[in-house]
């Protein structure tokens, strides 16, 4: 997906999936030259666009990750 910034995401882990989260970044490549999104959680996300709270973000694996 090209533009992924803003889009739902499920999240896959060891554990299972992980829902109610949000693309920060678009895809890209980190320094150790894997392809990755930026996530943050969905609370965090409306808080950002709200009132401008920078969430922390975790970059994620881009292939374990899905868009809703």
């Amino acid at each position: 997906m090209p533009a992924l910034r803003g889009k739902r995401l499920i999240l896959s882990t060891p554990e299972g999936f992980v829902y109610d989260m949000r693309a920060a970044t678009d895809r890209y490549v980190d320094d150790a030259n894997r392809d990755v999104i930026d996530v943050v959680t969905e609370e965090d996300w409306y808080r950002w666009m709200l009132i401008g709270s920078e969430p922390r973000r975790a970059p994620w694996a881009a292939h374990l990750v899905w868009v809703e």
